[in-house]
């Protein structure tokens, strides 16, 4: 079966939006490993791009996604900063083994980068210590890396 990913209509228009759905897309038929993550995400992710003016929401039901334009309802998590820092959590390289930062070079370089922004405030995640395990699934089904 494969994953249901919808757009909403006013979100077609939102570049941010239509970033995230085809990276989730592109990675779910890259790597069928990543479905497992998927499958268990359910609650809603909000994403707020500063420096665009840009915020889409995921909303996540056990296999299904959509993507809404701005901020919608309550979010369970909310991730902002700039852009790039935002679509870096992408690049962030993922362990199949344990579903984690990998403990290599890269996976080290991009976890202190990620650190750095964290600590200076270009990048913030509201929620992170009450839906930890929503955060990390989300992360394994963005990663780039297998």
């Amino acid at each position: 079966m494969t994953p249901i990913i919808d757009v909403a209509p006013r979100a077609a228009e939102n570049p941010l939006a239509t970033r995230l759905a085809s990276l989730v897309r592109d990675n779910l038929e890259r790597c069928p490993s990543k479905r497992r993550d998927f499958d268990a995400l359910r609650g809603s992710v909000a994403i707020v791009a500063d420096d665009t003016r840009d915020a889409a929401t995921l909303r996540f039901d056990h296999g299904k996604l959509t993507i809404h334009d701005g901020i919608v309802g309550v979010p369970d998590v909310t991730v902002r900063g700039e852009e790039t820092h935002i679509l870096s959590l992408a690049s962030l390289p993922m362990s199949k083994r344990t579903g984690f930062v990998t403990l290599d070079a890269r996976g080290l370089k991009q976890a202190r980068a990620l650190a750095s922004s964290l600590r200076s405030g270009r990048l913030r995640v509201y929620g992170l210590g009450l839906r930890a395990p929503l955060v990390i699934r989300l992360l394994r089904v963005l990663s780039l890396d297998g």
